[in-house]
């Protein structure tokens, strides 16, 4: 299923965008399923901070997107913050009033995003034409917030994106199975008795 965006400029809407590897993967990863060549216009992206990478370009913070004059307006990322989620939203809404596509894709809610209850301005998903997810859990807390659009799980899209190449080069030549533990001591601690047998299951 193409992912190509139609003409005119699209508007990426993300939580402190390429703030990490994660990010910038998810992203990454979009920018490839969306571009049709190299002649396409930089995606716009809000909020930003620092440098963006080519291929992105940033908008004025707190921009009305209704003065950009976007076609699309995606959704993307992991969100970890609930009013980080809900500014999102309601920039999405302010651009579907101008008749802007709206859609969400490698999408993840974690910590306080992930909260049961809805976030505020969250009915503007069942507007969106597509929705794509990037895991199960993030699956479970849209369903209890009781969208009526069907949701697509593209699982952890990020593994499409190529190795950083000095990392590339560290890297052995077999399969290599990553963990990535993102929250604190307690969970870090946990992992720790359990090690040796996951080595030997692996060996």
């Amino acid at each position: 299923m193409s992912g190509a965006p139609p003409p005119g400029r699209t508007l990426l809407l993300a939580e402190h965008p390429f703030r990490d590897l994660l990010s910038q993967a998810l992203l990454t990863a979009l920018r490839a399923d969306l571009v049709r060549g190299a002649e396409d216009a930089p995606l716009l992206v809000h909020p930003t901070i620092g440098e963006l990478p080519a291929g992105f370009e940033a908008v004025a913070p707190g921009v009305d997107p209704r003065t950009l004059g976007v076609t699309q307006v995606i959704l993307a990322g992991v969100f970890l913050e609930r009013r980080a989620l809900e500014a999102a939203l309601s920039m999405a809404a302010k651009a579907l009033t101008v008749g802007a596509k709206f859609t969400v894709r490698n999408f993840g809610v974690e910590g306080d995003a992930a909260l049961r209850a809805a976030p505020e301005g969250g009915r503007v998903l069942d507007r969106a034409e597509r929705i794509d997810l990037r895991d199960h859990q993030t699956a479970n807390v849209l369903t209890q917030w009781r969208l009526l659009v069907p949701l697509e799980i593209n699982p952890y899209p990020e593994r499409h994106v190529a190795a950083e190449s000095t990392l590339a080069t560290l890297l052995p030549a077999r399969p290599v199975l990553g963990l990535a533990i993102r929250s604190g001591a307690e969970m870090r601690a946990s992992w720790q008795p359990r090690l040796p047998a996951l080595k030997r299951l692996l060996a």
